[in-house]
């Protein structure tokens, strides 16, 4: 324990600390279990914070990136390789999209599609100066500067961390009033999660969506979709909007999409590509044949052996538990969620139960201060579910 102390204490002082680090040192995985130095297992409920949705020991994936690694890792993106375009194909065939655009993260998928909406209403808009952007309450869409200007976090707001009220715009999530007074002739762009991630766990209602195509197309705007943590089947279908039938023009997918090697992608209709020039948003590892050949094994697990159907079914039988807990403790407000992104709204501060949970062997973590998040690997069995939920009872 006193080597582990010393490990955790040397990390803390020649590592930044831009979040709070547990107390343990991950060392191995397996399935959905993560198993520290000193050989203690944790079930993780968390999933590298929505990443690894095929789990940790997917033999399709772990294979396609040894042999991937014995071809090529990185080339220059002057060239195109064979991971890339058939990572692009398959996005393409299983989306609404005409073409792809890979970076490394979300934050920089989200910018890249921002700088992509202003542009397009600069060109082709009759008025070329309509600049303003639309954003939702609670949202988070990354910390680069153009995507934490479009988050809703009181931190963010200070002029030392880069913000501007300039052109930005907040509506009340799910709250049809607030979005129609707030979109008008000067909006470029309509930036959504269909679920919120970091925001609290509620999901868009099809009216709100449908309205923000609505007015979206009725002031020329752009739709856009960030599905960095909601999409990739979490929530019972490959990508979230497809719950409500809403087309978005622009969508930015990450996280689960790389299943924890580190890919991002910004689909679009093929009119918004086009405008993207050569130095409008470059990234030299996007289209790594490391990174796209693992998001193409990942899109692949996903459609052949849907994955997205069994989220939908094991995420049914998570939130049906869930709500048993609700109707036995009155700390619960209530059950947030859809699939398996799935949160406890609590009564009070939920950070001491993410410690027991953890000193239990279970992963998950708080957003909002107050809503306890479920991401599990989207493999996470019903064994496993109830372990938890046992546990979390005796906990309550």
């Amino acid at each position: 324990m006193k080597n582990i102390e010393e490990k955790i204490n040397k990390g803390k002082n020649i590592i930044v600390q831009h979040i709070n680090k547990n107390r343990i040192i991950i060392e191995n995985s397996y399935d959905c279990t993560l198993v520290d130095s000193e050989g203690n297992e944790y079930i993780d409920f968390l999933s590298g914070i929505g990443v690894n949705s095929l789990g940790y020991s997917n033999e399709n994936f772990k294979n396609a990136l040894k042999n991937q690694v014995d071809h090529i890792i990185h080339c220059s993106n002057y060239f195109f390789s064979d991971p890339e375009i058939e990572c692009a194909n398959l996005l393409i065939e299983n989306s609404f999209a005409d073409k792809v655009y890979f970076t490394n993260s979300g934050a920089e998928a989200n910018e890249g599609a921002l700088k992509i909406a202003r542009k397009y209403c600069h060109l082709n808009c009759e008025d070329q100066s309509k600049s303003e952007i639309v954003a939702m309450s609670n949202s988070f869409h990354g910390r680069t500067f153009m995507a934490m200007n479009v988050t809703d976090k009181p931190e963010f707001k200070e002029e030392k961390m880069g913000y501007s009220s300039n052109g930005f715009f907040f509506a009340e999530y799910n709250n049809l009033e607030s979005l129609r007074s707030l979109v008008n002739e000067k909006t470029s762009a309509i930036i959504i999660e269909p679920v919120k991630g970091e925001g609290g766990l509620t999901v868009a209602t099809k009216e709100f969506l449908e309205l923000a195509r609505e007015l979206a197309d009725k002031y020329d705007a752009v739709l856009i979709f960030d599905e960095i943590q909601c999409g990739m089947g979490r929530t019972g279908k490959l990508f979230a909007h497809e719950h409500s039938g809403v087309t978005p023009d622009i969508m930015t997918l990450a996280k689960a999409l790389g299943n924890g090697v580190p890919i991002s992608a910004v689909l679009m209709k093929k009119k918004f590509a086009d405008i993207l020039g050569e130095s409008d948003h470059s990234t030299t590892y996007g289209g790594n044949p490391l990174a796209t050949r693992a998001a193409s094994t990942v899109l692949k697990e996903m459609i052949e052996n849907d994955i997205p159907k069994k989220a939908k079914e094991t995420g049914a039988y998570f939130k049906e538990e869930l709500l048993k807990l609700k109707e036995e403790f009155e700390i619960i407000k209530q059950v947030k969620g859809i699939g398996l992104m799935l949160g406890l709204e609590l009564e009070t501060e939920c950070g001491d139960i993410v410690d027991k949970l953890l000193d239990r062997g279970f992963i998950t973590n708080c957003t909002q201060g107050k809503i306890l998040r479920f991401l599990p690997p989207l493999i996470i069995t019903k064994d496993e579910i109830d372990k938890l939920i046992g546990t979390l009872k005796d906990i309550l």
